[in-house]
């Protein structure tokens, strides 16, 4: 899922993603979804109001339009995601194999 987010966004960056369950990070609601309900693809998505630091959007601070053009990517890729069609799911799967 986050791979699909990435290739919609300006402001996701996939390199940043942290899939590793960090001590600090045990008492989540992620991390208690994956562990207790056994739910595999249970994610954070964090933003920041001081802005991107990559991209089309580094070193500018995010404004309201910013953030819901960013709600309506997460929908975008939770679409993408759920889509009977598995096309760009299967495409991003092979660009993480390579």
């Amino acid at each position: 899922f986050p791979g699909l987010l990435c290739r919609s966004s300006d402001c996701f960056n996939f390199e940043d993603c942290c899939f590793k369950i960090q001590k600090s990070k045990e008492s989540t609601a992620r991390v208690v979804a994956y562990r207790e309900l056994s739910i595999v693809n249970a994610f954070t998505l964090e933003a920041s109001f001081c802005g991107a630091d990559f991209g089309p959007l580094a070193e500018q601070h995010f404004t309201t339009r910013h953030l819901e053009e960013m709600g309506y990517m997460l929908c975008d890729a939770i679409l993408d995601y759920c889509d009977p069609d598995q096309t760009k799911v299967m495409q991003v799967v092979r660009e993480l194999q390579q």
